[in-house]
């Protein structure tokens, strides 16, 4: 009998000395964290499925896993991953001349997480020095992330009792506080920001407040990548053209999902619950106008040169600076489905409040 997706993971990454834990779902399913970049790296509706999130085939393969793990250079291996933003500071050295001068700090990621395991939940903290480039400076931050387990939110509607039985549903809860302990320069801002890559082949749905103004940050999200709609925005995320999107705190209804095809007949879909505050500083910019505050949500989708995958983003409003914090705190929810294509759009529009396009 062939080994499952989930059970080729586990024994690569045991055998490349970086073991996953495993947290189980009272309904079935799990997730795999990783210690490395403390990331959820692999979600499962169902043991013998594929994983609903997308990671570098790399760490499943054992001859090859331990040479990712030890590359200087960073990986995007995958999963979901926490980051502080704004990424044209901690990522961009030259905003004038950005993809030369592109560089992920080790410090973030993978950075050195402490993890630890307490009943049914994993703890992971951590202490990081990140650059604020456009200010010539850095910031000594501390990064917490706690993940539990959670119910299917549907369990109780009246409308899907007759039929939920028939999807596969698996979730969890990403608590993440955020501290500034240092900086010499007491205006530098800094905030969360927390990514899903996702595999590429579906449809990035976003909830809005009406017919929403799409800002690219860079690349070009033409027709057959974007539509708008009266109270949504979807996005083609086909892994083939390098794009990324941002929408406004003020658009949004702080819920997103990917919705795609398994074969067989089986779909899935994940959807991210997320806090929006419109009165928070966003920092997080458009790379062409890095003073353009107020982007709570954005969508990336990949050419092919990382992976073939797409990221569902938000950011939590910036502590530091004139905002008078000195931490932050956010918590969010992630619900993945997989059953037949009628039930996981049925599902879709009950969590998105919006038509299935």
């Amino acid at each position: 009998m062939a080994q499952s997706d989930r059970a080729r993971l586990i024994d690569a990454l045991r055998g490349a000395e970086h073991p996953a834990l495993e947290l189980r779902g009272a309904e079935g399913g799990a997730l795999l964290f990783l210690p490395f970049g403390a990331r959820v790296l692999g979600l499962f509706a169902e043991d013998d499925g594929q994983s609903l999130f997308w990671a570098d085939s790399r760490v499943a393969r054992p001859e090859e896993a331990a040479k990712v793990f030890a590359s200087p250079e960073w990986v995007n291996i995958g999963g979901e991953r926490t980051w502080i933003s704004p990424e044209v500071d901690t990522c961009v050295g030259n905003i004038a001349d950005p993809w030369p001068t592109y560089k992920v700090p080790y410090s973030m990621d993978p950075g050195r997480y402490m993890v630890e395991r307490n009943g049914g939940a994993i703890k992971a903290s951590t202490t990081m020095r990140v650059p604020i480039h456009r200010k010539k400076t850095t910031c000594d931050v501390g990064v917490e992330k706690t993940i539990r387990m959670i119910p299917n939110p549907l369990r109780g509607e009246a409308q899907v009792r007759d039929w939920l039985g028939e999807v596969r549903y698996v979730g969890y809860e990403l608590a993440t506080s955020l501290q500034l302990l240092a900086t010499p320069d007491p205006t530098a801002q800094v905030s969360l920001w927390n990514i899903i890559a996702l595999p590429a082949g579906g449809e990035m749905m976003v909830s809005t407040l009406g017919k929403a103004a799409v800002r690219t940050y860079f690349g070009s999200a033409g027709p057959e990548h974007l539509t708008v709609a009266a109270s949504s925005v979807h996005l083609h995320i086909d892994g083939r053209a390098q794009y990324k999107i941002g929408l406004r705190a003020t658009t949004l209804r702080g819920r997103a999902g990917y919705l795609r095809p398994l074969g067989g007949g089986t779909w899935a879909l994940v959807v991210r619950n997320f806090a929006v505050n419109p009165s928070g500083e966003y920092i997080d910019t458009p790379w062409d106008s890095p003073e353009e505050l107020g982007y709570a949500f954005e969508a990336y989708n990949d050419d092919g040169k990382l992976g073939a995958f797409g990221e569902l983003e938000y950011h939590v409003p910036a502590i530091g600076g004139d905002t008078g914090l000195t931490s932050s705190v956010d918590k969010s929810q992630v619900w993945a489905f997989g059953g037949p294509e009628e039930r996981i759009r049925a599902v879709a529009t009950l969590l998105l409040g919006l038509g299935v396009l």
